[in-house]
């Protein structure tokens, strides 16, 4: 990415976030959005900035600086990162050696409260709501697979058919998330009912073309 594109993407998006507008207030225990009105198409910008006590400048500031780590390289990852440029993986996928017991069954990534959640890949939002206070995104993938994402604002509707990289909400506040008091994504994949690592969906191996030799 060059530094001129880099300029105006981090200027876009302080001015994205300037805007004031209040999040929505609190809800049941089970919570479900449907995806009503030309809010929840997914095609309309967001323009809504982060919860009280993080400014848009810092926000912009800090996800410039993790966008720097982005390259225009052909890539054959199977999923985009679902935070802007390559985040921080900050707790590993740790699945338990048994269904009902406790576990990890996903990652962790580092981001900052307010910032733009992204659908890896295209689908279609299976569910939007929340649980036990928790913001909850679910899309269902072309591959059979499914990415959930949590603590999400701000949603998306369930219904809203979304194109990778296209925005899902916002990343929540950290009392929320799996690394509190600091803000990161939690995101999981699942086939059917089997939790899977999504770690290697999200490795970027680059195409490498050998020569042809000789003989």
């Amino acid at each position: 990415m060059s530094l001129r594109r880099h300029s105006v993407a981090i200027a876009a998006l302080t001015l994205a976030l300037a805007a004031p507008a209040p999040l929505a207030a609190g809800v049941p225990a089970v919570t479900e959005s449907r995806g009503e009105g030309a809010g929840a198409s997914g095609a309309e910008a967001d323009t809504r900035r982060p919860e009280a006590g993080t400014t848009a400048g810092a926000l912009a500031a800090a996800l410039g600086l993790r966008s720097l780590q982005e390259t225009d390289s052909r890539s054959t990852a199977a999923w985009g990162w679902p935070l802007v440029g390559r985040p921080e993986v900050v707790n590993a996928y740790d699945p338990p050696a048994q269904r009902w017991l406790a576990g990890h069954r996903g990652i962790d990534l580092r981001g900052v409260e307010g910032e733009p959640v992204l659908a890896v890949d295209a689908g279609v939002v299976s569910f939007s709501g929340e649980i036990a206070g928790v913001g909850i995104v679910s899309v269902s993938h072309a591959s059979g697979l499914r990415s959930t994402y949590q603590p999400v604002e701000d949603r998306v509707g369930r219904g809203t058919r979304v194109a990778r990289g296209q925005r899902l909400g916002l990343l929540g506040p950290g009392a929320r998330g799996h690394c509190p008091p600091h803000a990161c994504l939690h995101l999981g994949a699942r086939r059917g009912d089997t939790y899977v690592d999504p770690t290697p969906l999200l490795q970027d191996l680059e195409l490498s073309l050998l020569p042809v030799e000789d003989g």
